[in-house]
């Protein structure tokens, strides 16, 4: 598992905001609305002379007069349209007949080759001679006879043409007839009579052009200051808006640089308390890595050679025969499988064969285990010596090492050489296990260290 430390980012330069200044902004508003009030006293002005202007516009009679006959006029028109409707209509019907018949003609001239039957005859003759002759090959013959079919389809065609070309004629001869029946009408004259008024209404109309003229100065002018005004009040709600917009601006700052500060600390404390984990999870892996059972060896070769050293004993297998070990082991100290053993770590890092025993801390310095209703007696068949019953007196320090390693110590000179070989015993048990146990560790470490990653949550942190 590996652990990647977050990179900072760089910090980004903020650009400091000014509080707007509010006594200049209300001077500027003051100087808007005295230029606003100066333009609009002119306005108020040209508004008079415009209203004075209308007041001098004096119509005339003749002019009204002549307003009302144009009326009358439309309405005889009108009149006239309406009574001949009939005719009209069919004055357009016949046009509109003769447009669409004259469109169909040229458009089925354009797909022909001749436009008359007598000029296609003509051809089919030629054609017909040609192949009479019998100069011509199979092939061309044969195309000879195909263009003469050709051409007596289109007979039908151009026959068709020369029907709806007199269709028109006949509408046209229709239209004559119509346009004498409305020449009977005063429709002319009353025409000629309006032109003649909208004429007369044209020169009373030429003549006010200057008075006209003056008042469109005045509305122009008029809609100039109205146009300084609107750039006025524009300008007026703009500095209102952007005083606002600074000073929001301002207020967010402040807000905004409140908060980067908050963020920033927390950040430290987050990064503090990643650095703490991360620091745990490295020293968990530390002692993961180191040997197990290393504490529990060295007390072993500890006792090993203070026992060998003191009591001039080489090791068990050396000094004693196997039914003296077997003895002595017997009545001095506990085998092997009877060994009680403080695990370093856990339980589960105890070596095969092997089980703590907890024992009261009165028991840790005397030479023999304390024991209810037993008696212990030297199991040999001949009484030992004076020698091998001599007491052993052990530091304090070499106590502390058999209690740590859960075993008694001897009591008795003759019981040191199996001290030896179970302390030999054991450390062989201890280097067995060894690598199996330090691996169980490196697990249960990377088990903690995972979970503490997982528990780990900056929004936890305040």
């Amino acid at each position: 598992m590996t652990d990647a430390v977050a990179t900072e980012p760089m910090p980004v330069k903020r650009v400091r905001v000014i509080k707007p200044d509010a006594n200049k902004h209300k001077e500027n508003i003051a100087k808007i609305d005295a230029q606003i009030e100066a333009l609009r006293k002119k306005q108020d002005e040209i508004n008079s002379k415009i209203n004075s202007s209308k007041n001098n516009e004096n119509g005339t009679s003749s002019r009204s007069a002549m307003i009302e006959r144009l009326k009358e006029i439309r309405n005889e028109q009108a009149e006239i349209k309406k009574t001949r409707k009939p005719i009209f209509d069919r004055q357009e019907e016949c046009k509109s007949a003769i447009s669409k018949l004259s469109a169909e003609i040229k458009a089925a001239q354009s797909k022909q080759q001749f436009n008359k039957i007598s000029d296609i005859n003509n051809q089919i003759k030629k054609y017909e001679t040609q192949i009479e002759s019998g100069s011509l090959r199979l092939i061309d013959e044969k195309k000879l006879l195909n263009e003469i079919s050709t051409l007596r389809r289109s007979i039908k065609a151009v026959e068709a043409i020369e029907a709806q070309q007199k269709q028109i004629d006949s509408y046209k001869t229709e239209l004559d007839s119509i346009s004498q029946q409305l020449s009977g009408t005063n429709s002319a004259a009353l025409s000629n009579e309006y032109n003649e008024l909208q004429a007369k209404l044209d020169t009373l109309k030429a003549k006010h052009s200057d008075e006209r003229a003056a008042i469109d100065l005045l509305y122009n002018e008029r809609n100039s200051f109205k146009e300084k005004i609107d750039a006025l009040y524009d300008q007026k709600r703009a500095a209102i808006t952007q005083f606002r917009t600074k000073t929001n601006e301002f207020y967010e700052f402040q807000q905004e640089d409140r908060k980067l500060k908050a963020e920033a600390e927390k950040a430290n404390r987050v990064k503090e308390a990643r650095d703490k984990m991360l620091a745990i999870a490295q020293e968990q892996r530390e002692l993961a890595e180191l040997p197990a059972f290393q504490d529990e060896i060295n007390n072993c070769n500890t006792l090993i050679a203070y026992l060998q050293s003191t009591f001039s004993v080489k090791g068990p297998e050396t000094t004693l025969s196997n039914g003296d070990a077997a003895d002595k082991t017997t009545s001095a100290t506990p085998a092997l499988g009877e060994t009680k053993i403080r695990a370093p770590d856990t339980s589960s890092n105890i070596p095969q064969g092997l089980k703590p025993i907890a024992r009261k801390d009165e028991e840790y310095f005397t030479a023999q285990p304390k024991k209810k209703n037993q008696k212990k007696k030297a199991a040999t068949p001949n009484a030992p010596s004076a020698a091998t019953k001599t007491g052993v007196k052990l530091p304090l320090t070499m106590l502390e090492r058999f209690s740590e390693l859960g075993l008694i110590p001897p009591a008795r000179i003759n019981q040191v050489p199996d001290s030896i070989k179970i302390i030999n015993e054991l450390k062989d048990e201890f280097l067995k296990n060894q690598d199996k146990a330090t691996a169980e560790n490196r697990e249960r470490a990377e088990a903690k260290i995972t979970r503490l990653m997982s528990e780990f949550s900056e929004s936890q942190i305040q």
